[in-house]
Formats: structure tokens, sequence, C-alpha cells
């Protein structure tokens, strides 16, 4: 066996540490409104399509399947979904959403099984779409328990 030069890098590294805003929402609720999204994408023959956290813009939050186009995903109504702030305000995130591969979102949360709610970090929003990883877990350094980072699914504008 040959050694290797050099380090590794650190657990931690992987992990962000600076975000726009962190919302704690009610663990039960969420794993409804997810599989929800799920049950009503399927429904329609959307086999893979994700589901979105959206806040309007006045920073309510629900939790919806995008389905067809823009017009479609008007009247889709989601799941409002009770949160509230551990760090940042309404405008930090009013008008924003975070997409996700249901199954995905709901393996992350079986994670949380015992806890009443769990955290959810933003990094940053781009295009009113968050691109980069997002954080879940109550504490974002990992050291009062779990923490998953889940990728966004990114949806381009059409051109």
């Amino acid at each position: 066996m040959r050694s290797r030069d050099g380090k590794f890098p650190t657990y931690a590294s992987f992990f962000p540490s600076e975000f726009v805003a962190s919302v704690r929402m009610d663990r039960a609720t969420l794993v409804r409104a997810a599989k929800k999204g799920r049950a009503m994408t399927q429904a329609v023959g959307y086999k893979h399509s994700p589901v979105a956290l959206h806040w309007d813009t006045a920073g309510a939050l629900a939790l919806a399947p995008v389905i067809g186009s823009s017009a479609d995903q008007d009247r889709v109504k989601g799941m409002n979904i009770p949160f509230t702030f551990a760090h940042g305000a309404t405008e930090d995130v009013a008008g924003m959403s975070v997409r996700f591969n249901p199954a995905y979102l709901l393996d992350a949360l079986e994670a949380f099984t015992g806890q009443e709610t769990v955290t959810m970090h933003v990094q940053e929003f781009e295009q009113g779409q968050s691109r980069k990883p997002v954080l879940l877990g109550e504490d974002p350094t990992g050291a009062n328990g779990y923490r998953h980072l889940l990728m966004p699914i990114r949806l381009d504008p059409p051109k």
C-alpha cells in the first residue's frame, strides 16, 4: 500500500458557515407538505418534479410542487409552513424560493426523527432561487446534533 502525501480536507470545511437566513420549521408539518407535494406531482404524471419552499412578498412560506409552466404554477396551491427566523429577516427571503427533489428532502428530514423542529440555513439567492447547498440542522456547526447538506434544484429561466 502506498502512502499519500498531503492532508485530507477537514470535515467541517465541506459545510458553509455564513447564511442569508436561518428558519426554524415544524418537522412534522414539513414532512406532511413534502409528501403531499410529491403525491401531487405524481398524480399529474410528473415523476421527477421538484417541490419548492417559496416565500411570498409578505414573507409567508409555503411548500408546493413545481408543475407545468409558470402560468400553471401560479394556480398550484402549496401547504403553508409556519416558521420563525433564527437568523435573518423577512426582507432577506421575500419572493425567494428553494427547490428540492422531494425524495431527498424527505430522506434528510427522516434523520431528524424525534426532533419537533428543524432549522434550514440558506446561503444566498440568485435570480430568486437558492443555488448553493442548503444546510439542515439546529446548529450549523454540527456541535448539537445532525446536519445535512441538500443541493437545491436549479431551474433556469427560459431564454
